[in-house]
């Protein structure tokens, strides 16, 4: 899931740019992209960088083992409580609202 969203943010970033004078990016750029589908492109950023993130976590959590006893679930409920909750703050105060 991690390399098919990465593969996807790379496309979003690198194909879909600001408006230039030149092709390709005077035909594919994030005002035509959000004119064709009515979302803005950084929304679609920010979908596939939080695909990426919870993938990444999702296999570390698995990819280590840890102990079952209820002070070690504390602190991983804790850190995914803390990780949700930056990603919302990036989420409010990053987007770029025009």
């Amino acid at each position: 899931m991690a390399s098919g969203a990465f593969g996807l943010y790379a496309i979003a970033a690198g194909v879909i740019v600001p408006a230039v004078p030149f092709v390709p990016g005077c035909w594919l750029n994030q005002d035509t992209f959000a004119a064709a589908t009515g979302l803005p492109i950084q929304l679609v950023r920010t979908v596939l960088a939080i695909c990426v993130t919870f993938a990444v976590y999702a296999h570390s959590s698995t990819a280590i083992p840890v102990n079952s006893d209820a002070a070690n679930c504390r602190v991983t409920s804790r850190l995914a409580a803390w990780t949700v909750c930056c990603l919302l703050a990036v989420l409010g105060f990053g987007m770029d609202h025009r």
